[in-house]
């Protein structure tokens, strides 16, 4: 549910940007603003007890990340062409996963986990805790 809500505001911030560039003198990156915007608002309720901080943790991480990426991409892709954005690119392609093995110990979940958890239960079963 709580990757439905950001998917959500990011659309929902993004589209109030797009609109307001329409009468502003000055130009805003939409994505950027949608991107950023909803992870303020979620460290906000995390912050405040809001939000559960377990449940959040991973989709503010990555929207942070996103956010810094598109600002290295803004910035300097512009001034090293197509080298800069081959390498983001890579970068980014290799740091999900890596995030994703160092988050939850290299294991998915379903694998491992389980059988550990049922051994677990059939010696506390047998009273051999």
């Amino acid at each position: 549910m709580e990757i439905l809500i950001f998917i959500l505001s990011v659309l929902a911030i993004t589209v109030l940007v797009w609109l307001a560039n329409k009468i502003l003198p000055f130009k805003i990156c939409p994505i950027c603003v949608g991107v950023s915007g909803t992870w303020v608002w979620i460290l906000a309720g995390i912050s405040s007890g809001l939000l559960n901080v377990e449940n959040w943790r991973m989709i503010v991480a990555m929207a942070m990340g996103a956010a810094v990426v598109g600002i290295a991409l803004g910035q300097f892709g512009r001034r090293a062409g197509g080298a800069c954005a081959r390498f983001l690119l890579l970068f980014c392609r290799l740091g999900r996963p890596a995030v994703r093995i160092w988050n939850d110990g290299g294991r998915r979940e379903g694998r491992g986990a389980g059988r550990e958890t049922k051994k677990l239960l059939r010696l506390t079963q047998h009273g051999k805790t």
